[in-house]
């Protein structure tokens, strides 16, 4: 079981991999330090990231506050056309905000469990506390799958494809997926 979600699938494209990364590169812009773009009114390019080689890395680069997806890719030549893996992400910072979240709260429902045994009271508040922590990872995953679908909606937007695979993870481990992690 995979405690935070992941996305994967396979994007088949009539345009060849340089056409692919021309296009990539033509949606993109350059990743900025701080994302906060309230006052910007470009509506041209909706990711922010880098291509190296035939490997990309993007985020979602629109000016609303939301849980980023990292999408991490990689463009295959095949036949005429391309194929492009993509695996998205939740942002790590995002996820460790969640994870700091569930500790506190997983904190708080040890200390008033053990002080209930101690003055040998009950009290219903552990069983509140208990619900934050899942209210937050829910939100949590369900944002992510928004940002999600959207970020790929966007992508074969971009490539001029459609989805030939879907969560092609059971796929990946026989091949180098060195690209996934850098």
């Amino acid at each position: 079981m995979k405690l935070f979600p992941v996305d994967t699938f396979k994007i088949k494209s009539n345009l060849s991999k340089d056409e692919a990364i021309q296009k990539l590169a033509a949606s993109i812009k350059p990743v900025k330090a701080l994302r906060i773009s309230f006052l910007e009114k470009n509506n041209e390019t909706i990711f922010q990231g880098e291509i190296i080689g035939d490997t990309f890395s993007l985020i979602n680069g629109m000016p609303l506050p939301r849980i980023l997806p990292r999408i991490k890719g990689k463009i295959y030549p095949e036949g005429s056309g391309s194929s492009i893996d993509v695996v998205i992400r939740p942002e790590f910072f995002a996820m460790m905000i969640c994870v700091i979240f569930i500790f506190f709260f997983g904190f708080l429902i040890v200390f008033h469990s053990v002080f209930m045994v101690y003055h040998r009271t009950f009290s219903i508040m552990p069983l509140i506390f208990l619900l934050f922590p899942g209210f937050a990872y829910f939100i949590t995953v369900v944002s992510f799958k928004h940002e999600s679908n959207y970020a790929q909606k966007e992508l074969v937007k971009i490539f001029e494809g459609e989805i030939t695979e879907d969560n092609f993870t059971e796929n990946i481990f026989t091949e180098n997926i060195s690209w996934i992690y850098q």
